[in-house]
């Protein structure tokens, strides 16, 4: 198991970034996190997951899923990223929680 932040990489002029890079031998997920998080900015990290695999050659083998983490969601962003297949954490009660239903499956990228 591995814990990766602030995760970069360059490849054919593409520069990608991402806040924190959980890696558990079968699975990656890729995470963003932000103070407040809009739709626009759901939409960028999923233009830069869509990256993810050729960026980390290392890890194409992997089932890579991503999350998006904020303290608060602007509007119904919370929702939209659900939609998109990507886990929402969400401040609650001093802590983090993963704000997906039960019985959400989360999207590969």
């Amino acid at each position: 198991r591995q814990v990766l932040r602030r995760v970069e990489s360059e490849r054919a002029g593409q520069f990608v970034e991402f806040d924190l890079v959980l890696v558990n031998g079968k699975e990656v997920v890729a995470l963003e996190a932000k103070s407040v998080f809009t739709t626009n900015d759901v939409r960028n990290f999923l233009r830069r997951l869509a990256l993810f695999r050729d960026a980390f050659p290392q890890y194409a083998p992997y089932r890579t899923l991503g999350g998006v983490a904020a303290m608060r969601f602007a509007g119904e962003t919370d929702r939209f990223a659900h939609r998109q297949g990507l886990f929402v954490l969400r401040f609650a009660g001093g802590l983090m929680e993963i704000a997906n239903p039960l019985n959400f499956r989360p999207k590969a990228f």
